[in-house]
Protein backbone atom coordinates (compact mmCIF):
# COMPACT_ATOMS: atom_id res chain seq x y z
CA UNK A 1 0.00 0.00 0.00
CA UNK A 2 1.25 3.47 -0.84
CA UNK A 3 1.65 5.84 2.10
CA UNK A 4 -0.44 8.46 0.31
CA UNK A 5 -3.50 6.22 -0.08
CA UNK A 6 -6.41 8.09 1.54
CA UNK A 7 -8.22 6.46 4.45
CA UNK A 8 -11.59 6.43 2.72
CA UNK A 9 -13.99 3.68 1.72
CA UNK A 10 -15.70 4.00 -1.64
CA UNK A 11 -18.93 2.43 -0.33
CA UNK A 12 -21.95 4.42 0.80
CA UNK A 13 -23.55 3.76 4.20
CA UNK A 14 -25.82 1.01 2.85
CA UNK A 15 -22.88 -0.62 1.09
CA UNK A 16 -20.83 -0.57 4.29
CA UNK A 17 -23.66 -2.18 6.24
CA UNK A 18 -24.02 -4.90 3.62
CA UNK A 19 -20.26 -5.51 3.61
CA UNK A 20 -20.38 -5.87 7.39
CA UNK A 21 -23.17 -8.44 7.06
CA UNK A 22 -21.14 -10.25 4.39
CA UNK A 23 -18.13 -10.39 6.70
CA UNK A 24 -20.20 -11.63 9.64
CA UNK A 25 -21.72 -14.31 7.40
CA UNK A 26 -18.24 -15.80 6.89
CA UNK A 27 -18.59 -17.09 10.47
CA UNK A 28 -15.18 -16.64 12.04
CA UNK A 29 -14.11 -19.29 14.52
CA UNK A 30 -11.62 -17.02 16.28
CA UNK A 31 -10.65 -13.36 16.14
CA UNK A 32 -8.03 -11.42 18.04
CA UNK A 33 -6.16 -8.17 18.03
CA UNK A 34 -2.48 -8.25 17.08
CA UNK A 35 0.30 -5.68 17.28
CA UNK A 36 -0.33 -4.68 13.65
CA UNK A 37 -4.09 -5.15 13.38
CA UNK A 38 -6.26 -8.25 13.72
CA UNK A 39 -6.15 -11.93 12.86
CA UNK A 40 -9.37 -13.78 12.06
CA UNK A 41 -9.61 -17.56 11.62
CA UNK A 42 -12.22 -19.35 9.55
CA UNK A 43 -12.98 -23.00 8.88
CA UNK A 44 -11.09 -24.45 5.88
CA UNK A 45 -14.27 -24.75 3.82
CA UNK A 46 -14.69 -20.95 3.97
CA UNK A 47 -11.58 -20.36 1.83
CA UNK A 48 -13.37 -19.39 -1.41
CA UNK A 49 -15.78 -17.08 0.39
CA UNK A 50 -12.96 -15.41 2.35
CA UNK A 51 -10.92 -14.93 -0.84
CA UNK A 52 -13.98 -13.40 -2.56
CA UNK A 53 -14.58 -11.07 0.38
CA UNK A 54 -10.95 -9.95 0.38
CA UNK A 55 -11.03 -9.30 -3.37
CA UNK A 56 -14.00 -6.94 -3.14
CA UNK A 57 -12.79 -5.33 0.09
CA UNK A 58 -9.48 -4.42 -1.53
CA UNK A 59 -11.42 -2.56 -4.23
CA UNK A 60 -13.31 -0.28 -1.84
CA UNK A 61 -10.66 0.09 0.90
CA UNK A 62 -7.21 0.07 -0.75
CA UNK A 63 -5.65 1.52 2.40
CA UNK A 64 -6.15 -1.80 4.21
CA UNK A 65 -3.70 -4.68 4.04
CA UNK A 66 -5.60 -7.96 3.80
CA UNK A 67 -3.54 -11.15 3.78
CA UNK A 68 -5.04 -14.63 3.53
CA UNK A 69 -3.13 -17.76 4.54
CA UNK A 70 -4.66 -21.19 4.10
CA UNK A 71 -3.65 -24.37 5.90
CA UNK A 72 -5.35 -27.73 6.22
CA UNK A 73 -6.87 -26.59 9.53
CA UNK A 74 -7.94 -23.00 8.93
CA UNK A 75 -8.12 -19.94 6.74
CA UNK A 76 -6.32 -17.03 8.38
CA UNK A 77 -7.13 -13.44 7.49
CA UNK A 78 -4.79 -10.72 8.74
CA UNK A 79 -6.14 -7.18 8.48
CA UNK A 80 -4.01 -4.11 9.12
CA UNK A 81 -3.58 -0.57 7.93
CA UNK A 82 -2.17 2.79 8.88
CA UNK A 83 -2.81 4.06 12.40
CA UNK A 84 -5.60 6.34 11.12
CA UNK A 85 -7.42 3.22 9.89
CA UNK A 86 -7.39 1.56 13.33
CA UNK A 87 -11.12 2.24 13.97
CA UNK A 88 -11.96 0.41 10.74
CA UNK A 89 -9.72 -2.53 11.58
CA UNK A 90 -11.26 -2.66 15.06
CA UNK A 91 -14.75 -2.69 13.51
CA UNK A 92 -13.75 -5.84 11.60
CA UNK A 93 -12.68 -7.38 14.91
CA UNK A 94 -16.09 -6.66 16.44
CA UNK A 95 -17.88 -8.15 13.42
CA UNK A 96 -15.68 -11.26 13.54
CA UNK A 97 -16.37 -12.17 17.15
CA UNK A 98 -17.79 -15.69 17.04
CA UNK A 99 -21.44 -15.86 18.04
CA UNK A 100 -22.68 -18.59 20.33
Amino acid sequence: MADDTPIACSLDADGMQQRGRDFTALRAVDARQTARGITVLFAPEAEAAVQDFVRVERECCPFLTLDVTTTADAVRLDVSGPEDARPIVDAFLQLAQPRS
